[in-house]
């Protein structure tokens, strides 16, 4: 009796267990190795089959499909015309096609539209291929859940692109043994996803391309007898997400004319990540490569000037330490619409573990006040919440402190504030304080507008919609102790209240800073924290004014001959006399962080021989004063600063100098010890506060021999020098 089905549909497994293939019966033909017969089977009767897969395919046409049985097919040369598919009804673990000899193309896809599906193909001895796709321009072949089996000396590959067309391919696999490849890629476009290299595959190229375009996506391959990964000569790479391990080479080029670009995954455990052949240039070649890989490179030094660009994760290794790199090409970022800030160092300023309190007025220099409100959700939101002061009169505070910590689990400091400021305040005064172990104590600020680096001062909380980074008049070496506030402890600084103001300031989210050196998204480069530098300023000699008895120097130096050794004449440069003084001037310069205190060193010689047995003392007195025509943050809440006018501009007698008196004793000399004549010295004086000034206004500075010292010490004021922080590469145009 016989069963004739026609018109039914049936879902069978595609590549064992990848996907389901739906099959119309009524225009397929059945393949039984086992039970079938070329010369009685028809097309659409699984109970009249085929025998060999060739016949069906001869017998099928344009939108039917070739459904095979489980079996091994000892067949070659089988072509699938335009329109065909052939298909196992189990997949490729029992579904295989070994060939009629051991050379020769297996299964060819010949036309548009035709497909494989589901089997275990022998890839030939011979430059052949396990499958083939011949398809012509505008044409495409697919090719789903196929496995490959290589053989002893094997030169062929699993699937070959070798016409104009395309084909697509999911899923393939090379089960092991000997081959040139799992991929050759010659003309055309050959785009595939989710490819398997395990170990025990002994492959020359796992894909090799040697023109046309290679398009892949997941692509595995784990093997340490296959040779090279990628091998291009020619033509257009572009693979997206790679898995590349225990091989010799995951990137090998032995042509000049490619194009490569290898994006994410991992290249891990290879003797070379890329490898250029000898001879070559890699002229009218373009590479890019981001995939994580360690940077072992080889390639001559002809090849040095090509479009090559690579980006490394590296990690720690032998000889190399971990980090990112970039070779080849410059760093970019932003664009002329739109620029961007970049960062390096500590990283840009941050609200993950941040703390933030306000508190009532009852803060004072040792009270931390009272009424603590945690305000942190607030002060980390980036839109759609704001944060202040409790209340606008004197002494409420607003507290930030950082729960992060350093690689010995120290609870992190922070160097500064950034601030996203929603209305400005109108009148009074602020303060910014840290806890140095028994006090509240000033830290002073300098203010700048985050995006057009402005600078402020310390004239804080007056611009509206406004964001802007202040910066701590701080460094390693100030006292800052930890201390606990509402259960809390780390590093805290805070903001308070000195003077109310008529509108208190609202803020839309504060971050806390690290240290890091920045690029704004104007391309101005800044710095905050410890990545600022300290240096000198400003320097000067002999170029004094002078009161009291003080006289021109006279000073041998050098030893030798002519012109190795002479006489130093410096006029009016030798205090021999208490109350004798000297006088110098300086203007802040474009690139100074005012936050920071300035230093003033004082470069001498003492003209006394002997044992010094009561040290000269001197009297260092420094005022900054105001200047019209510098350029000053705008009271009235302007973000663009504006030029001082002589109407806002204080007298030179409106404000007190800052003396600093402190003995002139040489580091590392000591009392009734060896003379400190005929030497150069070095001694500071400071700090002075220069926080509420801006770059440009002037200083004024005057040195005094207040004492000679035992035995009376003439001082020889060879230079000066105003030493500071530097922030800036100089002024914002």
């Amino acid at each position: 009796m016989s069963l004739i089905v026609s018109n039914l549909s049936l879902g069978v497994p595609g590549g064992g267990g990848g996907g389901i293939t739906s099959i119309d019966v009524a225009n397929t033909a059945f393949v039984d190795g086992a039970n079938g017969n070329d010369g009685t089977a028809v097309v659409g009767r699984q109970d009249l089959p085929y025998a060999t897969i060739g016949a069906a395919l001869t017998a099928a046409s344009s939108g039917q499909a070739v459904m095979v049985h489980p079996g091994t097919y000892a067949e070659s040369g089988l072509s699938i015309a335009a329109g065909v598919r052939l298909v196992s009804s189990a997949g490729w673990n029992v579904t295989k096609i070994t060939g009629a000899a051991a050379t020769g193309t297996r299964v060819t896809l010949a036309g548009d539209g035709s497909s494989i599906e589901g089997f275990r193909i022998t890839v030939p001895t011979d430059a052949a291929y396990g499958i083939q796709n011949t398809t012509g321009a505008g044409e495409t072949g697919s090719v789903f859940f196929c496995t490959f089996d290589g053989q002893v000396g094997s030169v062929g590959y699993g699937l070959g692109q070798t016409g104009a067309g395309k084909t697509i391919s999911f899923e393939l696999r090379f089960a092991g043994g000997e081959a040139a490849g799992l991929t050759l890629c010659s003309s055309g476009i050959l785009a595939t996803q989710s490819n398997h290299i395990p170990s025990g595959s002994t492959l020359a190229a796992a894909w090799d391309v040697t023109g046309g375009r290679f398009q892949g996506l997941d692509l595995n391959v784990g093997s340490p007898t296959v040779v090279d990964a990628l091998r291009q000569s020619g033509g257009v790479v572009r693979i997206f997400t790679v898995n590349w391990f225990n091989v010799g080479t995951a990137i090998h080029f032995t042509g000049n004319t490619v194009d490569c670009s290898v994006q994410n995954g991992e290249i891990d455990n290879v003797d070379l990540a890329v490898l250029v052949d000898a001879g070559l240039t890699l002229s009218g070649g373009v590479i890019r490569i981001s995939a994580n890989h360690q940077p072992l490179y080889n390639f001559p030094p002809a090849a040095l000037g090509a479009d090559f660009a690579v980006t490394t994760f590296q990690r720690d290794a032998t000889t190399l330490d971990a980090g990112f790199d970039l070779f080849g090409v410059p760093l970019n970022t932003g664009f002329p619409e739109l620029g961007v800030e970049s960062r390096l160092g500590q990283g840009p300023p941050y609200t993950t573990g941040l703390v933030a309190l306000s508190t009532d007025s009852t803060a004072g220099s040792t009270s931390d006040g009272g009424n603590f409100t945690d305000i942190s959700a607030a002060a980390s939101s980036r839109a759609g919440s704001s944060f202040a002061f409790q209340g606008s009169a004197a002494n409420h505070t607003l507290l930030f402190c950082s729960q992060r910590f350093d690689s010995t689990g120290a609870k992190l400091k922070h160097w500064g504030l950034r601030v996203k400021q929603i209305t400005g305040a109108v009148g009074g005064s602020f303060v910014f304080e840290i806890w140095d172990g028994a006090a509240w104590v000033k830290a002073p600020v300098l203010a700048t507008s985050a995006e057009q680096d402005y600078r402020y001062a310390d004239e804080v909380f007056l611009r509206s919609s406004s964001e802007e980074d202040i910066r701590f008049g701080i460094d390693q070496d100030t006292t800052w102790a930890s201390k606990t506030i509402n259960g809390v402890t780390g590093y805290w600084s805070r903001v308070r209240i000195v003077s109310a103001p008529s509108t208190p300031p609202v803020f839309e989210q504060s971050k806390l800073h690290p240290s890091s050196s920045i690029t704004s998204t104007r391309g101005v480069v800044t710095a905050i924290g410890l990545a600022q530098t300290r240096g000198a300023i400003a320097a000067g000699g002999n170029i004094f004014g002078e009161s009291g008895t003080v006289v021109s120097a006279s000073q041998t130096v050098g030893t030798g001959g002519a012109g190795e050794t002479w006489t130093h004449d410096s006029p009016n440069s030798l205090l021999n006399s208490a109350g004798d003084a000297i006088y110098f001037q300086f203007t802040l310069p474009e690139d100074i962080n005012t936050a920071h205190p300035v230093t003033v060193a004082l470069s001498c010689t003492f003209n006394a021989g002997g044992a010094v047995t009561a040290w000269p003392v001197g009297i260092m007195s420094l005022l900054c004063v105001e200047t019209s025509g510098v350029r000053v943050a705008d009271r009235a809440g302007g973000i663009l600063p504006v030029r001082r006018t002589a109407a806002n501009t204080d007298t030179l007698t409106a404000n007190a100098g800052q003396p600093v008196t402190r003995d002139l004793q040489p580091e590392g000399a000591s009392l009734g010890g060896a003379a400190i004549d005929n030497q150069q010295h070095r001694i500071e004086f400071g700090p002075f506060d220069v926080s509420s000034r801006y770059a440009g206004d002037t200083v004024y500075c005057r040195f005094e021999l207040d004492a000679d010292g035992t035995p009376g010490q003439d001082v020889f004021a060879t230079a000066v020098a105003l030493e500071g922080v530097r922030f800036a590469s100089g002024q914002p145009i």
